[in-house]
């Protein structure tokens, strides 16, 4: 199973998205804004980095920008969460090469599809 890192500000949405990955059997972090999971992914090695796009000061996109430049992982997949679909976010987001893009709220069954696909490549 994957070792996630989950990086959303709602706590019922960090709660529940903990609660889904762990009952698929996954070791999973969390962590309440971009600038924690920076500090987390500077430190430790992740499989897969699950990311509000919404968050306040460090927000997914940017945590995915500073993932891929600084950490000592920077080919980690990054799953973007978000709320609202824009075309120019979703451009953005594949620039950036994140792996995967879901809309909140998100199913469970699609969650966990994407990170069963990201672990396996």
């Amino acid at each position: 199973m994957a070792e996630i890192l989950v990086a959303e500000d709602d706590a019922s949405v960090r709660l529940i998205l903990r609660h889904i990955l762990r009952k698929a059997g996954h070791e999973v972090t969390v962590s309440e804004d971009g600038s924690a999971a920076l500090e987390l992914l500077d430190r430790r090695r992740f499989d897969i980095l699950i990311a509000d796009i919404g968050m306040p000061e460090i927000d997914g996109l940017t945590l995915a920008v500073r993932l891929r430049e600084s950490s000592s992982n920077p080919e980690t997949p990054v799953v973007i969460l978000t709320s609202n679909v824009l075309d120019d976010t979703l451009q953005r987001a594949e620039r950036l090469g994140v792996s995967a893009y879901l809309t909140k709220p998100v199913s469970s069954s699609l969650l966990l599809r994407t990170v069963a696909e990201l672990v396996q490549q």
